[in-house]
């Protein structure tokens, strides 16, 4: 699932040819697309057991599985956390064996596993995140003391702090009479500084 929540992105894929998956490379979320979209939709594992199965749910995809035997079949298994669904992991199998009871069962706890693997991923980057912003409050205490009572180097302290661990450029306009002005910037790059 992307960042907005509004739709998917294919991650990573093993066993296509490169280019052969441009219309799949980020997709709505909208039911009736493709298998792996309802998949996440309804975080459900979504088992297609032949060609004819998949046309018949998918009919748009008809072009893109021309190619495969009727033996072609996909398994879509939810990517869950927290009972969201982060994204799926899609399979393709071409050859006559079916997935049986056991498969399914075992292709569910491998979607479970890589499920909480990136759960643990998503927690310690949180984790990171905010130890930054701690550090960037203690140091930022420390250089607002330091300025003690003159306001002016305050707010220039603090824009510098800012540009230095957290943003590319930050402004200061205090609101005088009827006017914005401006009181200070910082800027990563100093030639941008002029535009201020």
């Amino acid at each position: 699932v992307d960042e907005s929540g509004d739709g998917v992105v294919l991650a990573k894929t093993d066993g296509y040819e490169p280019g052969k998956l441009p219309r799949f490379q980020r997709a709505p979320l909208s039911p009736g697309l493709f298998p792996a979209l309802d998949c996440v939709i309804t975080g459900e594992p979504l088992w297609l057991d032949t060609k004819r199965a998949l046309v018949q749910a998918y009919p748009a995809l008809e072009r893109d599985v021309s190619a495969h035997g009727d033996a072609y079949h996909v398994a879509c298994l939810p990517l869950l956390s927290s009972g969201h669904a982060l994204g799926c992991i899609a399979f393709t199998f071409e050859g006559p064996s079916q997935l049986d009871d056991e498969d399914k069962r075992f292709l569910a706890v491998v979607a479970r596993y890589v499920a909480a693997a990136m759960e643990r991923v998503h927690l310690h980057d949180v984790e990171a995140q905010r130890a930054r912003h701690a550090e960037l409050l203690e140091q930022t205490t420390r250089v607002f003391a330091d300025a003690g009572h003159d306001v002016a180097r305050l707010l220039d302290a603090m824009v510098h702090e800012l540009t230095r661990h957290f943003a590319e450029s930050a402004a200061i306009f205090l609101v005088r009479g009827d006017a914005l002005d401006f009181v200070c910037g910082a800027d990563r790059d100093p030639a941008a500084m002029a535009v201020l």
